[in-house]
């Protein structure tokens, strides 16, 4: 269509940032039938993307909120982006998705992450967002999760093994799903990172 060529005379009065993410938001938080269940979601949103010393966020598809992402070769020497995976844009609800901007601006899977400085002797979760599966490896083992939402916006989480902290660094790498099978807007990827510091 048009509009998912880059017409925005279509989108010209739509926000530029998460106000319709917001508003559904604080919908759904009004029927909440306790006030602690209305304040732990008021808190979660107003943290997430400023979780706290000691953790950190990012926002993988975007180049601006994702530090962590470990960055490939560069297009004058991998002109097919083999080692650098770019970010993409999904196409959802004709462009009207009222899902917060960074949901559909994703990375498949980038070459890795990597986060130095932390404590080890704390203890510290990895939590994604992102559809689909997420195959998360810490310092090359296989994670086991506690939290495994699938849908867009849900959560995964991951507790760091004690011992892949000894060192104050971990990085993490993503085993690519098997999904040859279907269509690259149903594919699984990642959309945001948090590292938090319990």
């Amino acid at each position: 269509s048009g509009a998912e060529r880059g017409c925005i005379l279509d989108f010209i009065n739509h926000p530029l940032n998460n106000r319709w993410w917001l508003e559904d938001e604080f919908k759904r938080i009004r029927s909440f039938k306790t006030d602690g269940e209305k304040i732990d979601r008021l808190l979660t949103i107003a943290d997430w993307e400023n979780p706290g010393p000691g953790s950190f966020y990012d926002d993988v598809g975007n180049i601006e909120k994702s530090e962590h992402v470990i960055r490939g070769e560069r297009l004058n020497t991998d002109p097919l982006l083999e080692t650098d995976p770019c970010p993409g844009y999904m196409w959802w609800d004709n462009g009207s998705s009222r899902t917060r901007l960074s949901w559909p601006i994703y990375m498949d899977w980038p070459v890795g992450m990597r986060y130095e400085h932390l404590d080890p002797e704390a203890s510290y979760t990895i939590r994604i967002t992102g559809p689909g599966d997420s195959l998360l490896r810490i310092d090359g083992e296989i994670a086991t999760h506690t939290v495994y939402g699938k849908k867009i916006g849900e959560f995964k989480e991951f507790p760091i093994p004690k011992e892949a902290l000894a060192d104050g660094q971990i990085e993490l790498t993503w085993d690519k799903p098997d999904e040859e099978h279907l269509n690259w807007r149903e594919q699984s990827h990642l959309a945001e990172v948090w590292l938090l510091k319990e």
